[in-house]
């Protein structure tokens, strides 16, 4: 800890310095998941202009990665202003303007910040417009407001989910129990998968008791949401298992509790209640949300 205070408190008073030196700063660097949205004009040109994005954005200490709890959109507008005639027609050049548009997310989608910089170029193309109205772009000021909330969601906030219990068809006895255990390896695949936040299977238990509510007697989608609702659950996992012919098919879904809509659906397949354990491994390697 006192090292990470050091390193702060050299970078405050060294920013000033730099600052006077030419405009320069030091930012710790971070990094973040980039996207790009470039307009039909430029169509053919995304991976020139993002390479050319990309260089300006590692020189201010931001670069690409991926699974990071944050997405910067880079969104590219350009336009010719004028052409500007040369001694022949290979000599012909064009003036463009340039808008950069930088919004940034986190991994819910939440907007955290929108910043824009405006450049001109010329060039013979509109594609060279722009490249040379990025290498006069400066975004010191911009990457700083975006470096500091990307550093500042840096841990990554998980979507918290509930397993209620598998719906089953079967012999009434040997099924109650099967559904008791898919659940539970459910639970036990999610949390390794370390891509939620998952509810234990006790406290769930605990409102339903609360409740006066049976744990298989959840029969209405609604007693669901609830009880995964006071869970503090954003999202539930529910489903059912069941034999056909030889097979044990297990299906899912993932039920968005705000709106009660469906994030996602799987299904799995196996031959013996041993597979029980690899069904729910493979489901949650499914899902994609």
């Amino acid at each position: 800890m006192q090292a990470v205070l050091a390193i702060y408190l050299l970078i405050g008073l060294l920013n000033p310095l730099l600052a006077q030196m030419g405009g320069m700063s030091f930012s710790l660097p971070c990094t973040t998941e980039v996207t790009y949205l470039l307009p039909d004009a430029l169509k053919g040109e995304e991976e020139k202009i993002s390479a050319k994005v990309n260089s300006i954005l590692q020189k201010n200490n931001i670069f690409q990665g991926k699974e990071t709890s944050t997405v910067l959109n880079v969104i590219v507008e350009a336009k010719e202003t004028a052409a500007v005639e040369g001694l022949s027609k290979a000599g012909s050049m064009v003036k463009g303007e340039l808008i950069l548009r930088f919004k940034l997310v986190d991994q819910r989608d939440k907007e955290l910040i929108v910043v824009e910089k405006k450049g001109r170029g010329m060039g013979s193309t509109l594609a060279a417009v722009v490249v040379k109205a990025l290498d006069n772009m400066n975004i010191q000021s911009e990457a700083g407001q975006l470096s500091g909330l990307i550093r500042g969601t840096g841990v990554v906030t998980k979507l918290r989910i509930a397993v209620l219990p598998f719906k089953s068809s079967g012999p009434v006895g040997n099924w109650l129990e099967i559904s008791s255990q898919l659940s539970d390896m459910l639970i036990t695949s999610l949390v390794n998968f370390k891509k939620f936040d998952v509810v234990e299977r006790a406290q769930l238990e605990k409102i339903i008791e609360e409740k006066k509510l049976a744990m298989t007697g959840l029969t209405e989608q609604k007693d669901e949401i609830m009880v995964a609702a006071m869970a503090g659950a954003e999202l539930m996992m529910v489903g059912s298992a069941s034999i056909v012919g030889n097979k044990i098919e297990v299906d899912a879904r993932i039920v968005d509790l705000k709106n009660g809509v469906a994030k996602w659906a799987g299904s799995s397949t196996g031959f013996t209640l041993d597979h029980l354990r690899m069904l729910a491994d493979d489901l949650v390697k499914k899902i994609k949300i």
